[in-house]
């Protein structure tokens, strides 16, 4: 079978619910020009790729794809198809972006807790 590693700003995710489980991956217009020219994914071979490797901020994630589910479709208000990969790993929305964050955002993300706390505890007392 085969694998496909794609930066994480060149797909656009599905969820299920706001803070549901990732369901698909559809991979932009421009990638998909580049993927069809290389012949690395046609209407012929999508369903042999079995892994996709995400890529983003020097960190991979490696998620199992439904390779039955797996097909080419109309991007919205298009008439372009692009590849639509659906994700059998189940990941939750939240552990996929605190994954993903990198050192300086999760210090930033972490100093603003820590602020907005004693802002509260000021209002408290």
């Amino acid at each position: 079978m085969k694998e496909l590693a794609i930066q994480e700003k060149e797909v656009n995710t599905r969820w299920q619910g706001f803070r549901g489980r990732l369901l698909m991956i559809k991979v932009k217009k421009g990638k998909t020009f580049e993927l069809l020219t290389n012949n690395q994914v046609t209407p012929e071979n999508i369903h042999e790729i079995d892994v996709i490797h995400l890529l983003k901020n020097g960190k991979t994630l490696t998620l199992k794809v439904d390779t039955e589910r797996s097909k080419f479709g109309f991007e919205q208000n298009s008439t372009f198809e692009v590849p639509m990969f659906y994700i059998e790993t189940r990941i939750k929305r939240e552990a996929y972006h605190d994954y993903f964050l990198s050192e300086k955002e999760l210090r930033n993300e972490q100093k603003n807790r820590q602020g907005s706390e004693g802002y509260v505890k000021k209002c408290e007392q």
